[in-house]
C-alpha cells in the first residue's frame, strides 16, 4: 500500500550542457545571429580577423632617432667657434672652410682683382692653392729669408752654391743681398706684363723681397696649411 501511494519515477538523463544542446543538432536562432556560434560551442577556433589598416596606425609605435646631443650638434654647423679669416677673403667666402677657400678661385683673397686673376692665370696661377705654389713667390721668399744668413765677402773657397734657374744671367754671380732689393726684373720667367701688374699693387710689390714678402702668398700658403688639418665633420681626431 505504501508503495502504491508514490508513483515511480522515470530515470531522468543527466542534464545538458548548453554546449552539448546544440551540438547534436542546429538552431535555427543561433545560427542567424551568429553561424559561427556553433563552432564556438564545439571548441573549434576560428581565424582572427584581418586588423584594420587604421588600427594598425594606432598600435604601431613610430620609433623617433634619438636627438643628437646639442655638443655635438654644435660641433657639426660650427656653432660656437670663433676663428676666421675676414680680412683675407672676400664676403662670400667668409663662411667657407679652408679646404673651400684653397681650391677656390684666386680671385677669392681679398685685394686680387679680375685683372690680376687673369694675368696670374697665364703662370698657371688658378686657385688659392696654385699661388700658394706659385715658384716665383717661393723664389723670392727664400731668397729673401736666407739673405739674412749671409756674411758679406765670405764665401768659402771651392764653394758650389748658385740659383741659376731663377735668375736672368746678369745676376747669376750676384750676392743674396744684392738678388734681394733688385727688381723683379732679375727673376727669370717673370714677364713685363706682370711685373706692371705687380707694381701697380698697394703696397707696390717691385722688388724681389717684396715679392718674397707678398702678403697675398702668404695668406694662400697659410690657408692651404691650415687646410692640411682641418677635420670636415668637426672631429677632435
Amino acid at each position: 500500500i505504501y508503495m502504491g501511494l508514490f508513483k515511480k519515477r522515470r530515470k531522468s538523463s543527466p542534464r545538458k550542457s548548453t554546449a552539448q544542446k546544440f551540438t547534436g543538432k542546429k538552431s535555427p536562432l543561433l545560427v542567424v545571429l551568429d553561424p559561427n556560434f556553433e563552432n564556438i560551442l564545439r571548441g573549434v577556433s576560428l581565424p582572427r580577423r584581418r586588423m584594420s589598416e587604421e588600427t594598425k596606425t594606432e598600435q604601431t609605435v613610430t620609433e623617433q632617432p634619438e636627438e643628437e646631443p646639442s655638443s655635438k650638434k654644435q660641433k657639426v654647423d660650427g656653432e660656437g667657434y670663433a676663428m676666421n679669416i675676414n680680412k683675407a677673403v672676400d664676403k662670400e667666402y667668409e663662411e667657407k672652410s679652408f679646404t673651400e677657400i684653397a681650391d677656390a678661385p684666386v680671385a677669392a683673397i681679398q685685394g686680387i682683382s679680375d685683372r690680376g686673376a687673369e694675368i696670374l692665370e697665364k703662370y698657371r696661377v688658378r686657385t688659392v692653392r696654385d699661388l700658394a705654389e706659385w715658384k716665383f713667390a717661393k723664389w723670392c721668399e727664400a731668397i729673401t729669408t736666407l739673405a739674412d744668413t749671409e756674411e758679406a765677402g765670405a764665401r768659402a773657397e771651392g764653394c758650389m752654391m748658385n740659383a741659376n734657374k731663377a735668375l736672368d744671367k746678369e745676376y747669376e754671380t750676384k750676392s743674396l743681398n744684392e738678388i734681394k732689393d733688385a727688381s723683379l726684373e732679375c727673376i727669370q720667367g717673370l714677364t713685363e706684363e706682370a711685373t706692371e701688374f705687380l707694381g701697380s699693387l698697394r703696397p707696390k710689390v717691385d722688388t724681389v723681397s717684396k715679392l718674397g714678402n707678398w702678403k697675398f702668398y702668404h695668406w694662400a700658403k697659410s690657408i692651404v696649411a691650415l687646410a692640411a688639418t682641418e677635420n670636415a665633420d668637426f672631429s677632435s681626431r
